[in-house]
Order: structure tokens, then sequence, then C-alpha cells
């Protein structure tokens, strides 16, 4: 396995048919809208960037916003992020942004 991303051979696979909202109710969408906005407000992401994740999260087992911010969406982002915390977040932070003598409790 490499570290150089470059070298990563990617497919994209492009359905003309797929539909995101097929199993959504109106609520439902509005709700992912809704969330949307949030993102795009609280985190700065872009729309498309928005749209995407929500993309993302619907092709999870979370059709509703309530079930993605719930304990079932907890349970999710606990895995996710503690991954993703010990493998790219922690260690290239406190490299960078801890004085040398100084240690910061995680």
């Amino acid at each position: 396995m490499t570290d150089d991303w470059s070298e990563v051979v990617t497919e994209v696979i492009i359905d003309h048919y797929y539909d995101p909202w097929c199993e959504s109710t109106t609520e439902e969408k509005r709700e992912w809208h809704v969330f949307a906005l949030f993102l795009m407000k609280v985190f700065t992401a872009t729309a498309k960037g928005a749209r995407d994740h929500v993309g993302w999260l619907l092709q999870r087992p979370f059709p509703s916003v309530s079930q993605w911010m719930g304990e079932e969406g907890d349970k999710f982002r606990a895995i996710w992020i503690r991954y993703r915390t010990k493998q790219n977040l922690i260690g290239p932070f406190l490299r960078q942004n801890t004085p040398i003598g100084r240690s910061m409790p995680l």
C-alpha cells in the first residue's frame, strides 16, 4: 500500500438513473435539504460538498436526519471518528502545533 494518492487508480461510476431520494418522503427530503444548509452555515461546506455528504449519508442506513443525528448515527460516527482521529488527525496536529517539551492531553 502506498501513501502517495497520486498512484491510486480510481474509477467513477455514473448512473443517470440513480435517485438518492427514491425511498424518502417529502418531509425527509426537506429535512435533508435543511441539514445541507446547516453544513454550509456551520461547517462552511460548499453547496456541492454538502450535497455530496447528504448523498453519501443516504447510501448508508440513515434514511432520515433524525436517525443520522440520533443514537444510530452516534454509534456510526464514534467508529468513524475514532479511526480517522487515530490515523490522520491527532498525530499530524500534535507534531505541527505542540511546542517541544509540552504535551497535550488527548
